[in-house]
């Protein structure tokens, strides 16, 4: 990390409507970098004058690092309300200027803004040298003169920290200079440069973030991030989570990560650190890592007051130490949900089971907030919190659950497709004997309210029983001449050579034949008896 400090007396002489002689400006500049690379600029500007009429002030970077800049902003320190920020491009300069509108109205003898600025890539990683080069403006580009600035950097924690372009001394881990005199719209630039150091690294990244509500309660949390490491090759990256979390597991591209590659670093008295490993070994300058992870929040996030009723206070994202253009987080509530309040100073929308979330920027100083009171059902809400003790017999428990809806939606579907007869078990054993005559090894049609089926010859076939009741009521006639007239008589005799192995009783007959009326079941599709 890097703190600087910075303090300018500024004389206004170029400021419309302020002169030296009516007004005094002071800059206060506050710089800071993140452990993954972002810089952190924060401007306090104080105006004092008697009658001076100010109302805008310019302040820029110099050209080199001003399409570093990713966003600035600016508030009122009176009333805290935001101030337009306006670029401005003057031509022929070679800087990057904003101008800040400032009141009408403003409280005399003193008034005070702050401007903050988010920067990247001020931080440069040389592989050859194995060292870090920090290039930043010490002061901002205004349009008034600066009579005396100072500047305090913090160093702690940078191995052998040289400076350029600027004069001082390192003293138990502070950087102290006392640059001079300052002409309006001077653009210099410092260097500052160290080796190689645990405490910082360079990291470019994209993330997302989903929120999923389980019936029971719990809020189970998927952060998606890619990662491009710009520095010098880690082992491992860490990622801040809430405290007292208690597990994390996680995946990337290619499956699910050995739960030893994501360790627990430790907690603060707000946040815990996990540090994950990559699948194979370390991630080099210049490369990148995609990584989810997987965690619930702890009940000190999420609340229940009562059965049924849970407050959620959380942040859309943890930590942030990096820019992103876009931030997009998504909570997935369960059915039956009821949202009694949410606050965020990010914008949302709700579409369907989901809060879509959306900040832009993302940075280091953005409010991510959260705060959500939500209902669930009482019953379902008691009955998960009572299974989450409950180990292996919650188990058996939601097994069997699964298991008699299965069985339900099994007994719709007979029902719709008329299969209950294949459920009553009547089906007598028979055999069809082959016969001596044209077709007499095909298999035997039968057909039921124009339903058929093919029964085998020559083998021992179950057939539901009103097959078997056509089969046994098939007859053909056979007719014998009787007097040498030719006078012919015929006679019904049984259709086919049938052998039945088990006759049912007349009760078991009367019993399906019940069944079948109470069912009152469709005839079923055409069945083939394979041979």
């Amino acid at each position: 990390m890097l703190g600087a400090l910075f303090q300018l007396n500024v004389s206004a002489q170029n400021g419309a409507g302020c002169d030296t002689n009516t007004c005094t400006v002071n800059v206060n500049r506050q710089i800071s970098t993140t452990g993954w690379g972002t810089t952190i600029i924060n401007d306090t500007i104080t105006i004092t004058s008697s009658n001076a009429s100010i109302s805008r002030m310019l302040l820029g970077f110099p050209s080199q690092i001003g399409p570093n800049v990713r966003n600035v902003t600016a508030t009122d320190l009176q009333n805290g309300k935001a101030l337009a920020v306006v670029p401005t491009t003057p031509s022929g300069s070679n800087y990057t200027a904003f101008e800040i509108i400032l009141p009408f109205q403003k409280p005399p003898p003193a008034y005070s803004f702050l401007v903050r600025t988010i920067l990247t890539d001020l931080l440069s990683f040389n592989p050859s040298k194995s060292q870090f080069n920090f290039t930043f403006s010490p002061f901002p580009v205004t349009n008034f003169p600066v009579a005396q600035a100072s500047l305090s950097v913090n160093v702690r924690g940078w191995s052998n920290p040289t400076a350029s372009n600027v004069i001082g001394n390192f003293t138990n881990g502070v950087f102290t200079a006392v640059p001079g005199p300052v002409s309006p719209f001077d653009t210099r630039i410092a260097r500052i440069t160290f080796s190689s150091s645990g405490s910082q690294n360079i990291l470019d990244a994209l993330a997302d973030r989903t929120l999923t509500i389980a019936p029971s309660g719990i809020v189970t949390v998927s952060d998606n991030y890619n990662v491009t490491n710009h520095g010098p090759s880690l082992p491992n990256i860490a990622f801040t989570l809430p405290k007292d979390v208690k597990s994390v597991s996680g995946s990337d591209a290619v499956g699910a990560l050995d739960p030893t590659s994501i360790v627990s670093a430790g907690q603060s008295n707000t946040n815990s650190t996990w540090k994950v490993a990559p699948r194979f070994g370390s991630i080099g300058t210049n490369q990148s890592v995609v990584v989810t992870l997987h965690f619930d929040l702890p009940s000190s996030l999420v609340s229940s007051p009562s059965p049924g009723a849970y407050s959620l206070n959380y942040d859309l994202l943890d930590n942030v130490q990096f820019y992103q253009p876009v931030l997009r987080t998504k909570i997935v509530m369960p059915t039956g949900l009821r949202l009694n309040s949410l606050t965020s100073p990010v914008p949302y929308t709700v579409s369907g089971n989901q809060i879509l979330f959306q900040a832009s920027p993302l940075t280091p100083l953005s409010n991510l907030s959260l705060s959500m009171n939500y209902g669930l059902s009482p019953f379902w809400a008691s009955l998960f919190q009572y299974l989450r003790h409950c180990g292996r017999d919650a188990t058996l428990f939601i097994v069997a659950l699964i298991g008699i809806g299965g069985l339900c939606v099994l007994a719709a579907i007979i029902q719709a497709n008329g299969l209950q007869e294949y459920l009553i078990y009547v089906w007598p054993p028979v055999v069809i004997a082959k016969e001596e005559k044209e077709g007499g090894d095909e298999p035997v049609a039968v057909s039921v309210n124009g339903n058929p089926m093919w029964i085998p010859r020559g083998q021992l076939v179950e057939i539901p029983y009103r097959f078997y009741d056509a089969l046994m009521k098939a007859v053909k006639t056979i007719y014998t001449q009787i007097d040498a007239a030719g006078t012919l008589q015929g006679r019904e005799v049984p259709a086919h050579p049938i052998d039945v192995k088990w006759k049912p009783s007349d009760a078991i007959v009367a019993e399906w034949v019940e069944k079948m009326n109470t069912l009152q079941a469709p005839p079923p599709a055409p069945t083939q008896v394979a041979a």
